[in-house]
This record gives structure tokens, C-alpha cells and sequence, in this order.
């Protein structure tokens, strides 16, 4: 029996062979990140902080948005007693 290999498939376990990257596992101690994706407290500290200004600007801001929505509410039930109470004087008024 004869041992086929198509040229395609050599040519390109060939390529990946020799343009493979150099992926090393977090786990090898010999591994050191770089220095962009490399992090301490300082640099975590920092991050929570944003994070929870962030969300206190968005907390205050929904505050603010729902304030505003309170009190829009309040003018219309407002309208709406007003113009009760004129419906009533007018049915008064006709009988």
C-alpha cells in the first residue's frame, strides 16, 4: 500500500510550522507578560475607583432624570384636579 500525502496539506503543515507565533502559557514561570497587560494594586485601586465614579455619576444622573420625571407628574395630576374641579362648576352651572 502506498503512503499518499497531498502537496496542499504538506505545503501548508509546512507554512504553519515555520510562521507559527511564539504563544507561551501564563502558567510557565518563565512567562512575563507585557507591560501593558501587566497589573499591581495601584493599578487596581485605580480602576475601582474609576469604576465606582462612574457609577456614581450614572446614579446621580438617574436621580436627576427622575426628580425631573416627578415633578412633570405632579403638574399633570395638577391639570387634571384643575380641570376637575372646572368640569364640576360647569355641570353645576348647567344642572
Amino acid at each position: 500500500m502506498q503512503n499518499f500525502e497531498n502537496e496542499h496539506d504538506v505545503a501548508a503543515i509546512h507554512y504553519a510550522e515555520n510562521n507559527m507565533g511564539d504563544y507561551k502559557l501564563k502558567s510557565d514561570l518563565t512567562h512575563v507578560p507585557p507591560k501593558e497587560q501587566q497589573t499591581n494594586a495601584k493599578k487596581k485601586r485605580k480602576e475601582m475607583l474609576l469604576l465606582k465614579e462612574g457609577i456614581f455619576k450614572e446614579k446621580m444622573k438617574f436621580n436627576r432624570d427622575f426628580l425631573v420625571l416627578r415633578e412633570i407628574k405632579k403638574k399633570i395630576c395638577r391639570q387634571i384636579r384643575e380641570t376637575n374641579t372646572r368640569i364640576q362648576q360647569i355641570n353645576i352651572i348647567l344642572k
